[in-house]
């Protein structure tokens, strides 16, 4: 179990640190003419990312798309760019024939298309942190303070400053963002979601602080310290709403279990209907009892087997709409078993609503 809890660690803090890296030491190089130091940072971060997680493909094309603006104005480094792409590439050939049977298996299938209070609600999390309760025609009101300091850390701080300072931060945050939102529409890889474009966040965070910086230079301080005050306080609100309201956190499988727990006896079967997330299941359950993950495809003999040897089954659903649509698994136990209780979690994110019921086994 340990073992198994070790492996859910996620990689999104590290691939988000290489990235900003990366362009940190791409930025380096173009800005010394002699130094390679900076450019085997590139490379080595480079090579990073793409054993990292696999839209690091999406980030360095962001960044040759940015070498090939900065070089059509100012022909150098191409050599040293080439070396460094080609050695990326030989890197990557160890595990690419894992990478396309990767892509065979597929995925994102799950995420919806992306509308635009999809997209809001992605730069919600993102920019602000949580989430807010309000009707989505008010979205628009929240991002205004954004667009004001994002008006003068973009339009406005491209005026004053070195313009490929100003380019870099701008393509790694725009051409992620068309990418990610292209391949969600017009393909069935659903990526757009916050952990598909959280590695673009630095780069807008810079454009934001540009924008701040740019309305103090400008003597406006008054103006800026009411625009850090609105982003702080609906940030707040916005964590507050995540952490603190019921019905924006997680699904509850910590309450779940244990009042399974407290409830089950000796001779109780457990089945599992959410196979994504039997691991939290699994974290939560102190008591060991007979457990399974159970699908709709092998229902008849899968349950009728089991049923025979325990007298209770415990059934936790979650997300019906995807592991059981028809209702297969409800209606044999409806069936050939007995409901005795039946449980609600309302801690919803997403449509995730736990439902734990309770069957006593009908005996033959």
């Amino acid at each position: 179990m340990v073992i198994n809890i070790d492996r859910l660690a996620r990689m999104y803090s590290l691939f988000c640190m290489l990235c900003v890296m990366s362009a940190f030491f791409l930025k380096k190089g173009l800005s010394e003419e002699k130094g390679i130091l900076p450019w085997a940072g590139y490379l080595i971060t480079s090579i990073a990312l793409m054993y990292t997680h696999y839209t690091a493909f999406i980030f360095l094309f962001s960044v040759n798309i940015y070498f090939f603006i900065f070089w059509k104005h100012n022909r150098k480094y191409i050599i040293k760019w080439i070396i460094c792409q080609v050695l990326t590439g030989l890197s990557f050939l160890p595990w690419l024939k894992m990478f396309l049977g990767h892509l065979t298996i597929g995925g994102g299938q799950l995420l919806p298309t992306p509308d635009m209070k999809i997209i809001s609600d992605v730069f919600i999390h993102l920019i602000y942190g949580g989430t807010f309760s309000i009707p989505v025609y008010f979205y628009p009101f929240i991002f205004i303070p954004f667009f004001i300091i994002l008006y003068f850390g973009g339009i406005r701080d491209y005026k004053k400053r070195e313009k490929w300072d100003f380019y870099l931060p701008v393509c790694l945050f725009v051409i992620p963002l068309i990418i990610t939102l292209s391949i969600s529409i017009f393909t069935s890889k659903k990526i757009f979601s916050e952990k598909h474009f959280f590695y673009a966040l630095p780069f807008l965070y810079i454009i934001i602080a540009r924008g701040i910086e740019h309305i103090r230079y400008k003597n406006k301080h008054l103006i800026a310290i009411v625009l850090i005050l609105l982003v702080l306080s609906l940030n707040i609100y916005s964590l507050y709403n995540r952490f603190f309201l019921e019905k924006h956190q997680n699904a509850d499988w910590r309450n779940a279990v244990a009042q399974m727990e407290s409830l089950a006896q000796n001779g109780d079967l457990i089945l599992i209907q959410d196979s994504l997330q039997c691991n939290a299941f699994f974290y939560y359950n102190k008591k060991i009892f007979p457990s399974y993950t159970i699908g709709h495809e092998n229902v008849p003999q899968d349950i009728s087997a089991l049923a025979e040897m325990f007298d209770r089954i415990w059934l936790f659903r979650c997300q019906d709409w995807l592991h059981d649509p028809y209702g297969i698994v409800r209606k044999w136990l409806m069936e050939n078993c007995i409901l005795k209780e039946k449980y609600f979690y309302f801690r919803i994110d997403r449509a995730s609503i736990i439902t734990v019921e309770l069957y006593e086994c009908k005996k033959k």
